[in-house]
């Protein structure tokens, strides 16, 4: 059945986010990217309650037996997602074979907030590499990625609530909302780590260049304001060596102000506000992305 090798592809692309192999991230995105573009340019109306009916291109990523990190203990929605297949509950990743099938809007949603997952891994990764501004960036994609994924979840239980109501469709609505709300906690968690590491190198370079500065002030000071531009005898390594620890600086403290501004509490405010429409049975429209 269609969906289902849907879901199995999901699987296996994701594989590197339950193993924490960084180094096929981008394999991954790819490949939900694509599968994104493929459910949002073919699928219309209606057929958003439907089953795909093709099936998605084969992932050829391998992915190597990569041990998680010592003390790692937060739950992804990849951990989420291979125990609801593992248990084949539902729906969730059934096997080929499975006689349920899961529809297009459901798929999407987790296309949608595995891509958080792997921006807010990859965010981590570029932070630990010192890359920080693109770290930053990929945090902030996340962020963005969630949104859709709650927007999505808001359109489908609004349909709900005006069409039928039934137990079924509530349980499955009921794991929608949960696995949206584990990925905004998998990247409140990565983006604190983040926020750590940005906050440690810019203690070290700050320790690094408040003597420098210290030094060059007094030295200014000394000379006049005209002899210290003009001096010919000027030491220029100390100079570009503090020019470089200033630029790295600046670097990261962009960075940071970007992650600390990062908020995850408005979508873990939505994620609890949907989840009490699926309770009630009622909250009226919702104002989510329009994906019918």
């Amino acid at each position: 059945m269609p969906s289902d090798a849907w879901s199995d592809a999901i699987l296996e692309a994701t594989d590197c986010l339950r193993r924490q192999a960084f180094d096929r991230l981008d394999a991954c995105l790819a490949y939900l990217n694509e599968l994104e573009t493929i459910l949002t340019t073919n699928t219309v109306d209606d057929d958003w309650n439907l089953p795909p009916t093709s099936r998605p291109p084969f992932f050829s990523e391998t992915f190597q037996e990569t041990p998680k990190s010592a003390g790692t203990t937060m739950t992804t929605t990849a951990d989420l997602l291979a125990g609801m297949y593992d248990d084949n509950e539902a729906g969730d990743f059934p096997t080929l074979n499975s006689q349920s099938s899961m529809d297009c809007r459901r798929l999407l949603i987790r296309i949608v907030t595995f891509q958080s997952e792997v921006f807010a891994c990859k965010a981590m990764s570029l932070c630990q590499s010192k890359e920080w501004q693109v770290g930053a960036e990929h945090a902030q994609s996340s962020l963005t990625k969630i949104h859709s994924a709650l927007g999505i979840a808001d359109s489908e239980i609004s349909k709900w609530i005006q069409e039928d109501n039934h137990s079924v469709k509530k349980k499955e609505l009921e794991q929608d909302a949960h696995i949206v709300s584990v990925a905004i906690e998998s990247l409140t968690h990565n983006r604190d780590r983040c926020v750590t590491m940005c906050a440690k190198e810019e203690s070290f370079l700050l320790r690094k260049l408040k003597p420098q500065w210290e030094s060059r002030d007094e030295v200014k000071n000394r000379m006049g304001e005209d002899r210290w531009k003009n001096n010919p005898n000027r030491k220029n390594d100390h100079a570009e060596l503090r020019r470089e620890w200033e630029e790295r600086l600046a670097n990261v403290q962009g960075a940071l102000e970007a992650l600390r501004s990062l908020d995850t509490d408005e979508a873990h405010q939505k994620s609890m506000e949907l989840q009490g429409q699926i309770d009630h049975g009622s909250g009226g429209r919702g104002d989510g992305i329009n994906y019918h």
